[in-house]
C-alpha cells in the first residue's frame, strides 16, 4: 500500500508515532528529489497532529546539498509557526532553525526566512537567537529592505553599528536602503533616526510614493 495513503488512515488514530512521521517527510523528500510536487495535505495533517515530531524529522534537512529541499524545509518550519496553538518553547526553536537560513547560500531561501521571521513576536527570539541574528546580519552579506526592518524589530544592540552606517550612506544606490536602516534605527528608539524619516516626508511632500510605500513603515 502506498505510504501517503497508509498515513491518510493513520490520520483517523489517537496517536501518531514519530516513527510514522519520519516515514512521511522521508517520502517527501524523495519526492522533491526526483522533481515532483510533494502532497502538502497529508504533512499538514501530522503537523496538527504531532508538530514536535515533524520539526525532529525535519532536522537533518536544513543543511542538504538540494536548494529545493532546503527550500521545501524551512517552508515547514513556517507552516508549523502558523499553528494557533503551540507552546512558547517550540516557537522559539522554529525562530532559531529559521536564523540560521539567513545563511543559507541561496539568497531566495534567505529572503524566505526573513519573511518568516517577520511573522514571529519579539518573545520568540531567544538571547542565542538575537545574537545568531546580530551575527549573520553583521557580516554584510546581503541587506535587504525586509533584513534592515526586523534588525530594528528584535532589536539587537549589535546590529546597531551596521544599521548606523547604512543610515548614513550618502550613495544614491544606497538611498532605499538608507531609509529602512533609519526607519530600524527608529523602530531601536533612536530620536536622531526618527528625525531624519521625519524630514525626508516634510523633505518630499506628501504624494502616492510616501504615502504606500514610506508612510507605512515609519508608523509601524
Amino acid at each position: 500500500m502506498n505510504i501517503l495513503l497508509t498515513f491518510l488512515l493513520l490520520m483517523n488514530a489517537v496517536m501518531i508515532t514519530a516513527q510514522d512521521i519520519n516515514s512521511l517527510v522521508s517520502q517527501q523528500i524523495s519526492t522533491i528529489r526526483s522533481g515532483n510536487r510533494p502532497e502538502y495535505k497529508v504533512l499538514d495533517q501530522a503537523i496538527s497532529k504531532n508538530p514536535e515530531a515533524v520539526l525532529k524529522a525535519l532536522a537533518p534537512y536544513p543543511s542538504d546539498t538540494l536548494e529545493k529541499v532546503r527550500d521545501w524545509t524551512y517552508e515547514q518550519y513556517h507552516r508549523i509557526l502558523l499553528l494557533r496553538e503551540k507552546p512558547l518553547s517550540m516557537r522559539r526553536e522554529i525562530v532559531e532553525k529559521l536564523v540560521e537560513g539567513l545563511s543559507d547560500r541561496q539568497i531566495v531561501i534567505r529572503n524566505d526566512c526573513v519573511d518568516y521571521l517577520t511573522q514571529c513576536s519579539r518573545q520568540d527570539f531567544t538571547p542565542q537567537a538575537q545574537e545568531q541574528f546580530g551575527n549573520r546580519f553583521n557580516s554584510k552579506s546581503w541587506f535587504s529592505k525586509d533584513l534592515l526592518l526586523l534588525a530594528g524589530f528584535i532589536g539587537d544592540a549589535s546590529c546597531r553599528t551596521t544599521l548606523e552606517g547604512l543610515a548614513r550612506s550618502p550613495a544614491s544606490d544606497q538611498r532605499r536602503l538608507q531609509w529602512q536602516a533609519n526607519l530600524a534605527l527608529s523602530r531601536m528608539g533612536d530620536n536622531n533616526a526618527m528625525n531624519w524619516c521625519l524630514s525626508q516626508i516634510t523633505r518630499i511632500g506628501i504624494n502616492d510614493d510616501v504615502t504606500y510605500e514610506l508612510l507605512p513603515g515609519l508608523i509601524y
